[in-house]
């Protein structure tokens, strides 16, 4: 496994280590605390040689502590970044149309299309000037789009961008449009509408009303350019009539019989040649320029002046880079053409991508860079996707928005930050701004790009390739808990907007029972809880050296005082002696005790606590049974803290007690499963945490009483009843903290709860 290897795993690790060094937050105390634990059952082997449990405890817990402090915490793995060869995933800046160097010139393509458009706009019939550039996923529409507009613009060509307003067509943005398109009129105005794909999958409605707006445009003489993927050219046609654009939306499209298709590197020969190569218009006077333009297509891969050849440049640039080939070197007969071959026949897109990785090896995975050299692309992807995300420093909200983002994309639908916040269960004050820093650092790193200007928060995919190939990889990398959560969450949103109900509630909204509010409650019970339990441990302590006090003072009063006779002395040195027969609770039991309480808390406190907390439009609750169910949990979850403090003060009957308060935790869970508002994936994660909480807190119990009727006795001065009881529920403990008690596992129980299921069940 290299160095770059183990940084992913790192940041993926969902569960923390308890010898890894936190320098802050709650995860150091937690860390330390079980740490604290485990040292506290291994003191009882040493008890015997130090004299004190609690001794041998704090000699462990430095020890850990002196040897964590060389362990440091793990770098994130450095993201990858536009190279000089090769851009990556990238996008140009919208406001410029700047490109990056490595970017390929696409001169004749962007002439040719820029030649036919000069042309259109010279024809007189306002309803034929239009045209349409298609291409594969990923072949570089958009990239030649925004060249285009840029240079366009500057030689004074009205440009008028519609990409990023398909959703919201009487809003803002086209409004703010109006006045430019009026100007437009005077001169020549373009309109430029990128994925136009996205209005072809609209719902009829939606659709028809852009188009209308096409039309319109069309009536003005304004020439609309379209840019879609070519599987969807033949539902393109049947919507958008090119030869009579000013009928589009109105009458029936698809009427035209003389559409003209042409490639931007079609064969052509002579003046021609140089004509269409240069841009000049007056080639499409003659030959009448093309309303369907296709680029990247398998034609051109084959000709010396297309895609593939400019790679193959770059890739032989890329090779006399002494750094990039001395970690190459290792590749049998490596050149540009053995370089370039394995993604030859892919997207544009996952070529500059897969060669952006190759540009940067110490960035990259030796095994993503076998995969790649072995035609495993989708391996080698792998490798880019764990790379971003976990260059941000907080992997479960990266992989988790790119999820919602990605699938949102599938539904046709885009999704806001509010959404995004509630997708995840965040509230404002807690993750919220961590939340915006991961989506800021996904839009720089291009993988999801924000809507124009007037149309709110709204956030998607950058790429439609991005949309399939994070498909693939969060089948195999996220979580099944978490994706399955995700999946129920898109599910509830998508009736959500389909009923119309955007007034439902909401984490963290105003209509969502926050835990900062009316749950005070659960953390003033914890609070007494775990008084009692130090106050129990500390008299422990405190009356064995109040009896030495006393004996002390009794010796000594007759020489300096006497005033006490001989009797009295020995009347009271025998009353306190009696005091330091006070049973003491040993350290690890209290340990154990106190943290039993804090996991029941923060799992009362971030799971089952939101249980019947969601509210009705008018301020109550769901049901006169769901709130029934909220009181139970409620009395369930006193009664478990109750158990916790009759741990420390029954004396030998502390497991038993530490049992019941899981059976009793593991019962309200299973309550909560029998709610037929929880989505089915949800009810399934109760049951199965109810039932095996409610087994082990059985087996908890019937192992303490098993143990009382054998007869141990001591070994090396350690209680071997003792031990034994104290490292079955410390493992249980630790385990526990370990895999539950952090940001994944919250989620999944979260969500179910927060995000009920409409039902015509009366509750």
């Amino acid at each position: 496994m290299d160095e770059v290897e183990k940084r992913i795993r790192a940041a993926k690790r969902y569960n923390r280590n308890v010898f890894q060094r936190l320098d802050t937050g709650p995860s150091f105390w937690m860390n330390w605390g079980i740490a604290f634990i485990g040292s506290s059952v291994i003191g009882n082997f040493f008890n015997f040689f130090l004299g004190s449990e609690l001794l041998a405890t704090l000699v462990l817990t430095g020890i850990t502590a002196l040897a964590s402090q060389q362990i440091t915490k793990a770098e994130l793995p450095k993201p990858f970044e536009p190279q000089a060869h090769f851009v990556g995933i990238c996008t140009p800046e919208q406001d410029t149309g700047k490109l990056h160097k490595a970017f390929i010139d696409r001169k004749k393509e962007k002439n040719f299309i820029k030649g036919a458009i000069k042309a259109a706009c010279k024809i007189k019939n306002p309803g034929r000037r239009g045209l349409c550039v298609v291409g594969a996923s990923g072949c570089g529409k958009s990239i030649l789009l925004a060249e285009l507009k840029h240079e366009l613009s500057s030689e004074g060509y009205k440009i008028l961008d519609f990409s990023d307003c398909f959703y919201n067509v009487g809003g803002d943005v086209w409004r703010s449009y109006e006045s430019r398109v009026s100007s437009a009129e005077k001169g020549h105005g373009i309109a430029v509408f990128d994925q136009f794909e996205q209005v072809l999958l609209m719902d009829r409605k939606a659709r028809a009303e852009i188009l209308a707006k096409i039309a319109e445009f069309a009536k003005r003489g304004i020439i609309p350019v379209f840019a879609l993927r070519e599987e969807y050219l033949q539902l393109f046609v049947e919507h958008v009539d090119l030869r009579c654009l000013h009928h589009t939306g109105l009458a029936s499209a698809g009427c035209s019989k003389n559409i003209r298709v042409s490639g931007c590197l079609a064969k052509a020969s002579g003046k021609n040649a140089r004509k269409r190569i240069d841009g000049d218009d007056s080639f499409f006077h003659r030959k009448k320029y093309p309303d369907i333009i296709l680029i990247g297509n398998s034609q051109e891969r084959k000709t010396t002046t297309g895609v593939a050849e400019a790679m193959r440049l770059k890739c032989e640039g890329m090779l006399k880079d002494s750094s990039v080939l001395k970690d190459l070197s290792k590749c049998d007969s490596l050149n540009s053409t053995s370089l370039y071959e394995p993604v030859q026949d892919r997207p544009l897109i996952v070529q500059q991508a897969l060669l952006n990785m190759l540009e940067q090896p110490d960035k990259m995975t030796s095994a993503a860079r076998d995969a790649y050299f072995k035609a495993d692309l989708i391996r080698a992807i792998k490798c880019y996707y764990d790379v971003q995300l976990c260059s941000t420093g907080a992997y479960f909200y990266a992989s988790g928005i790119m999820y919602i983002l990605a699938m949102s994309s599938l539904d046709h639908v885009r999704v806001s930050m509010g959404e995004l916040k509630d997708a995840l269960c965040i509230r404002e004050d807690n993750g919220g701004e961590q939340l915006r820093k991961c989506v800021r650092v996904l839009i720089g790193r291009n993988l999801v790009k924000q809507s124009a200007a007037g149309e709110g928060d709204m956030l998607e995919v950058s790429h439609d390739y991005i949309v399939q190939s994070y498909e693939i990889y969060a089948n195999t990398e996220l979580m099944p808990g978490v994706k399955s959560s995700l999946d129920d969450w898109r599910s509830w949103n998508m009736r959500r907007r389909e009923m119309g109900d955007c007034e439902d509630a909401h984490f963290g909204g105003a209509k969502t029972n926050r835990p900062g509010g009316k749950g005070r409650w659960a953390v003033a019970v914890c609070v007494v809880a775990l008084i009692l339990v130090l106050l129990r441990y500390a008299a422990g302590l405190i009356q064995p050296i109040l009896a030495t006090l006393g004996i002390a003072n009794t010796v000594a009063s007759p020489w300096f005082f006497g005033i006490h006779t001989f009797k009295m002395m020995d009347g009271e040195m025998r009353q306190y002696l009696q005091l330091l027969r006070f049973d003491e609770v040993p350290v690890s039991v209290a340990a154990i005790t106190v943290f039993s309480i804090f996991y029941i808390f923060l799992f009362f406190r971030n799971i089952t606590q939101h249980y019947g907390s969601t509210l009705d439009g008018k301020g109550k609750s769901a049901g006169k049974r769901f709130r029934m169910g909220k009181c139970r949990i409620s009395l369930l979850y006193l009664f478990t803290m109750a158990c916790g403090v009759a741990a420390v003060w029954s004396g030998d009957g502390w497991l038993f007690w530490l049992g019941l308060g899981n059976l009793l935790n593991g019962t309200s869970v299973l309550l909560v499963s029998f709610d037929a508002r929880i989505s089915a994936n949800g009810r399934r994660t109760f049951r199965a945490y109810g039932n095996r909480t409610m087994c082990i807190g059985g087996l908890l119990i019937a192992f303490s009483r098993f143990l009382t009727v054998l007869p141990f006795t001591e070994f090396l001065g350690v209680d071997v009843r003792m031990l034994m009881e104290m490292i079955a529920m410390a493992s249980l403990l630790a385990y526990s903290f370990i895999a539950h008690i952090n940001r994944e596992f919250f989620y999944i129980h979260q969500e179910p709860l927060l995000h009920l299921q409409k039902t015509d069940i009366k509750c």
